[in-house]
């Protein structure tokens, strides 16, 4: 009986050796995994950091552009207003410009009525001195 007991107590003890060295595995195994676990941890919070910084530099660009933009229709909108004031401009020069040019024709005409009516008063005085000197 002793020798089945020393068996057992040699069986025991190989079993507790073993539980042993599986505890120590899975401890060591856990403390792996519990280091592999911290690791991916931080590195997921490391790249939701970086998503954020990069979501918010995103979100200022996208303000940048849009307050460009803005700007742009802003510039655009005055320069159709003063192309708009331009032709509006040029289209009165024009209007202007020939009423002057019939002003000019008028003038002109009046100019050549008196000067025809200058040498047809001169021509009736030579006219009829000569007939007054005949006479």
């Amino acid at each position: 009986m002793n020798k089945i007991q020393l068996n057992n107590s040699n069986e025991l003890n190989t079993f507790k050796n073993y539980l042993s060295k599986n505890n120590l595995i899975e401890h060591m195994d856990n403390s792996r995994n519990n280091n592999l676990e911290n690791e991916v941890t931080d590195m997921i919070q490391d790249l939701q950091k970086d998503i954020t910084n990069k979501y918010s530099n995103i979100q200022s660009k996208e303000q940048e552009l849009q307050e460009k933009e803005e700007r742009n229709n802003h510039q655009e909108n005055e320069i159709n207003q003063k192309k708009d004031l331009l032709v509006t401009r040029d289209r009165m020069l024009q209007v202007i410009q020939d009423k002057n040019i019939y002003k000019k024709k008028i003038i002109y005409t009046l100019l050549s009525l008196i000067f025809a009516v200058l040498i047809i008063i001169l021509i009736s005085y030579v006219v009829l001195k000569k007939n007054n000197n005949k006479s």
